[in-house]
């Protein structure tokens, strides 16, 4: 990452909370400002590659209003870093500040004086100084690989238009697995480590089609997986349970019957009633 000259020992020795409470911030010696002049300060300085627009990033963020007051508790985020046109003007210190570590840094951004009015709803006063906390986890996804995962769309309705024939011509009554709960499973690619558990949050890319072939919805061209906690009620059932016989980097065509999809309600005006569904799921990670 690049990160300013004025970085010494005391940035070497302090802890995430530890350099931001020595002194006001009239008297704080600050390791540089952000492209629209948000003051931050280092606490770990780890060597790698920052991350850019169009990235997928995982981090943690604590927000505090002065040095003890928090208006946040820390919490992880997986974000897409946005074009700066999507953003308001000025541009969120928390965002300037992410596209200036790398994985494994630490540091805080301030927020003070003027530009604090930048930051709607929130409590403060004239004299008050908004501070995010942020660690940078990973980079998940580069915008390449984004891009390269949103070009396998029509592939992944591929895949699944020809299960569907095949399925219907019963091609594959030697390898489909059916679970007692009507679930029945196309195994494509195997997947190493172990099955994720219930609870767990998971990645998974997807290309869903009804009976008649037709798409209703496809994450690789949108370049995004959904992320859900399994058996958390958060995805149909067909997927619940469909999902934990995966392991990461495995691929599978889940036949769903309409029991453990949308049922006789359907989810109008995408899927009609009592819709057998088809999808194509690769599970990216199990976080």
């Amino acid at each position: 990452m690049m990160k300013s000259a004025t970085i010494g020992s005391l940035v070497a020795t302090c802890t995430l909370l530890a350099c931001a409470q020595v002194q006001p911030k009239q008297e704080m010696t600050f390791d540089g400002q952000t492209e629209t002049g948000y003051s931050y300060m280092i606490h770990r300085n780890v060597e790698g590659t920052s991350p850019r627009i169009g990235d997928r990033i995982r981090y943690t963020r604590r927000i505090r209003l002065g040095q003890d007051s928090i208006i946040s508790p820390t919490t992880e985020q997986a974000v897409l870093l946005p074009e700066r046109v999507q953003l308001p003007k000025p541009a969120p210190a928390d965002f300037e500040l992410l596209l200036l570590l790398s994985p494994g840094d630490s540091a805080s951004v301030y927020v003070f004086g003027e530009r604090l009015q930048a930051i709607p709803n929130s409590v403060r006063g004239p004299e008050d100084t908004i501070i995010y906390d942020i660690v940078l986890k990973d980079i998940v996804e580069t915008r390449e690989q984004r891009e390269s995962v949103m070009d396998k769309g029509d592939e992944a309705e591929g895949r699944v238009t020809q299960a569907i024939t095949g399925y219907k011509k019963g091609l594959f009554n030697n390898t489909l697995i059916t679970l007692p709960s009507g679930l029945q499973i196309l195994p494509i690619k195997e997947g190493s480590g172990v099955e994720p558990y219930e609870g767990q949050e998971v990645e998974v890319h997807y290309c869903g089609l009804l009976d008649d072939k037709t798409v209703f919805d496809n994450s690789f061209r949108r370049g995004e997986p959904i992320t859900f906690e399994l058996n958390q009620g958060q995805v149909i059932k067909g997927w619940d349970e469909g999902i934990r016989k995966l392991r990461p980097g495995g691929s599978a065509i889940l036949i769903i019957p309409p029991s453990l999809g949308y049922g006789a309600a359907g989810k109008p005006p995408v899927i009609p009633a009592n819709a057998t569904l088809y999808f194509y799921v690769e599970l990216v990670r199990a976080l």
